[in-house]
């Protein structure tokens, strides 16, 4: 994260070294300075970019497995998937909401790694354990009907 933030900083201060920002009103490099403040409060409370551990590279991953399995049976609903992914491994639904929230689910590069994963030999996850998660969610959900 401070990387992120330093190279954020690093041309902010380059732009206003420039003769662009230097011939601007001074309205306008206000109105700058407060956008760039947002954009730097953004990065400093939820880092984007990839995950930067493996592990988590690898729970995205998962999460794409489990949720293509849970659409091709029918299962459209995004709680249900993310309880599902809870269950899996072993966390909290709010736990999964936020990693959903942090790493989007639907982001192409996901895809990718699912595939070079899987080009170097991973197993993945067996439909059978993400069966068996799924109708524990729905018994709890359901409760014994």
């Amino acid at each position: 994260m401070a990387d992120e933030l330093e190279f954020f900083d690093r041309l902010l201060n380059y732009w206003r070294e420039g003769s662009e920002y230097k011939s601007q009103s001074d309205v306008a490099k206000l109105e700058e300075s407060r956008i760039a403040g947002k954009i730097r409060n953004k990065l400093s409370k939820r880092p984007v970019g990839r995950p930067k551990q493996n592990s988590q590279r690898i729970l995205t991953v998962r999460r794409v497995i489990i949720y293509d399995y849970l659409e091709s049976r029918g299962e459209s609903r995004k709680y249900i998937k993310r309880s599902v992914m809870a269950e899996i491994m072993g966390w909290t639904d709010s736990k999964a909401r936020e990693f959903d929230r942090t790493y989007d689910p639907a982001a192409p590069r996901w895809r990718g790694w699912f595939e070079w994963m899987l080009s170097r030999g991973w197993q993945g996850l067996p439909e059978a354990r993400i069966e068996r998660a799924y109708k524990r969610v729905l018994e709890r959900l359901n409760g014994d009907n």
